[in-house]
C-alpha cells in the first residue's frame, strides 16, 4: 500500500467518522427537543419519558453515545473523591 493510498483512507475514515457524528448530534438534537417540550404537570409525563427511552434505545447513535458519556465521565483511577453529606 502506497502512502497516497493510506492518506486517502485516512481521509475517508475521517469523512464517515464526521458524518456519523453529524447524525449523533441530529438525533441527540430530537430528543432534547422532546424533552424541552415535556410538559411536567401533565399527566403523560411517564409515558412520554418512556417513549423518549424507548427512542433512545431504538437509536442508531444512542448507545454509542451513552457509551462515550459513560468513558468520558468516569472518575479516572487516579482521582480521589470527597464525599459531601
Amino acid at each position: 500500500m502506497t502512502n497516497q493510498e493510506r492518506q486517502q483512507r485516512k481521509a475517508q475514515k475521517q469523512q464517515r467518522e464526521w458524518t456519523d457524528a453529524i447524525f449523533a448530534l441530529s438525533e441527540l438534537g430530537g430528543i432534547i427537543e422532546k424533552t424541552g417540550m415535556l410538559n411536567l404537570s401533565d399527566d403523560d409525563v411517564t409515558d412520554r419519558l418512556a417513549e423518549i427511552q424507548n427512542e433512545i434505545r431504538d437509536s442508531v447513535y444512542g448507545f454509542r453515545a451513552i457509551a462515550l458519556h459513560r468513558s468520558m465521565s468516569a472518575p479516572k483511577e487516579t482521582e480521589s473523591w470527597t464525599l459531601v453529606p
